[in-house]
């Protein structure tokens, strides 16, 4: 597949993993699901802790490495139990490469409640992928990014990824999505968690 039809092209075929990532065999997600595909996420095992089912993932980009990671904690079946993604804060914030985080933060909730995911939940994957901007001119399949908007105000969870507020939790009984902003200055970031 080339580099161009691979960046736009996204599968549309119906699979279990429509169902989000949470149960799902950890093999499955990673080596299938356009998520991992589509953003380059590669295993770094110095990283990772398998002694406590814990995997570390870091784009394999060298400009991205520093800036984003998922996590998967998997239980005894290599089920995914929960899955965390951490953007660093600078990366959110960043008027030409805010886009990109937009693009994985809001990716990685889709990803991880499928067509399991609450209203709450998908309302705050809607307002990250069209209130986050960037100013640098984007290449884009289909309609132009800013031509979608949303008549409603932002939801909860989308202030607290713009770093108004510290923290939420959205979801229901069975899975949770947490975010919240840790840290100051060079070293805050922001967190998203998926799981129970």
């Amino acid at each position: 597949m080339s580099f161009w039809k691979s960046l736009f092209c996204r599968s549309t075929s119906p699979s279990s993993l429509d169902r989000g990532f949470l149960g799902a065999p950890s093999s499955q997600v990673t080596e299938t699901s356009d998520f991992f595909r589509f953003f380059h996420l590669t295993l770094c095992p110095g990283l990772s802790n398998f002694s406590t089912q814990s995997l570390l993932f870091k784009p394999s980009g060298s400009a991205f490495q520093e800036l984003a990671c998922v996590t998967l904690k998997l239980g005894e079946r290599q089920e995914i139990l929960c899955l965390e993604l951490i953007l660093s804060r600078s990366f959110v914030d960043d008027p030409r490469q805010g886009v990109f985080a937009a693009d994985i933060a809001k990716s990685f909730i889709r990803g991880a409640f499928g067509a399991h995911a609450t209203a709450q939940i998908q309302e705050l994957a809607d307002d990250i992928e069209f209130r986050a901007r960037s100013v640098a001119p984007m290449l884009s399949a289909g309609s132009p990014r800013g031509s979608h908007t949303l008549a409603r105000p932002p939801s909860p969870g989308f202030l607290v990824y713009q770093g108004a507020t510290p923290q939420i939790e959205l979801g229901s009984t069975h899975a949770k999505l947490r975010l919240g902003n840790h840290g100051v200055g060079q070293e805050s970031r922001l967190v998203l968690y998926a799981g129970s």
